[in-house]
């Protein structure tokens, strides 16, 4: 009898057990699978947004749009805000930049019109050329910086180890297929170069405000050698 009731109990007992088994598994699991599945959401994220990311194709809107709704939860929330984060300013700096590459006074600079409107002094020529240069030095040591896998931790504050790894694998995998980032930056040195020799012509005619004039919509100079001389500082420019 009392065997036949210790068995009732062990077959009582076993499903409780079981359950308990399983209960326990899940509670160790959930938090690894809730880690994996957002970390996934994140990564969908973010290449939804390298297409708006381009420097061509551009898109601040688009980018607003996808980050405004919480797509993590608890403490990934951070990683989420981080990345988009420095998504945003990865944007803002690409439209800074392209915003001088599209600006028509840097296109005229060295033009009769310009020379015509602001010489012989050029105040105005030379403090754009002084501030877009301070902007595309700024420009310039943002994409590295966003590219330094290091310093873009930064944007990240503190939190788990376990979050910084998720932050630092997501942010490593946008920064290696990020290709344009180095096209900016040759392009921002080319810009820097050309605003530069700009700001050397302008300042020689600026000295010789009386060897120089406009004739038939030309720029005239009154000897060889200035004219050699403003030759060879606009060969730099091309």
């Amino acid at each position: 009898m009392n065997k036949l009731r210790k068995k009732k109990k062990n077959l009582f007992l076993l499903p409780i057990i079981t359950i308990v088994v399983v209960v326990i598994t899940i509670l160790l699991l959930y938090p690894s699978y809730i880690y994996n599945k957002e970390k996934e959401l994140l990564a969908e994220e973010i290449n939804s947004l390298i297409t708006y990311l381009e420097p061509n194709h551009l898109n601040i809107e688009a980018i607003n749009d996808i980050t405004k709704s919480d797509i993590t939860t608890g403490s990934r929330r951070q990683v989420e805000s981080a990345l988009e984060e420095y998504l945003l300013a990865f944007a803002n700096t690409i439209n800074s930049t392209n915003t001088i590459i599209d600006d028509d006074y840097l296109v005229n600079l060295l033009t009769v019109t310009n020379y015509q409107n602001d010489g012989p002094t050029f105040v105005k020529s030379k403090a754009y050329i002084k501030t877009t240069k301070d902007t595309l030095n700024s420009n310039k040591e943002n994409f590295l910086n966003y590219t330094n896998k290091d310093k873009v931790m930064n944007f990240l504050s503190s939190t788990s180890k376990k979050n910084q790894v998720m932050f630092s694998e997501l942010i490593n995998e946008f920064i290696s297929n990020a290709n344009s980032t180095k096209e900016l930056i040759t392009a921002i040195d080319k810009l820097i170069n050309i605003l530069t020799t700009s700001d050397e012509i302008l300042t020689f005619l600026s000295e010789n405000p009386n060897g120089w004039y406009i004739e038939n919509n030309q720029i005239m100079f009154i000897t060889t050698d200035l004219l050699n001389t403003y030759n060879s500082l606009v060969a730099k420019v091309n």
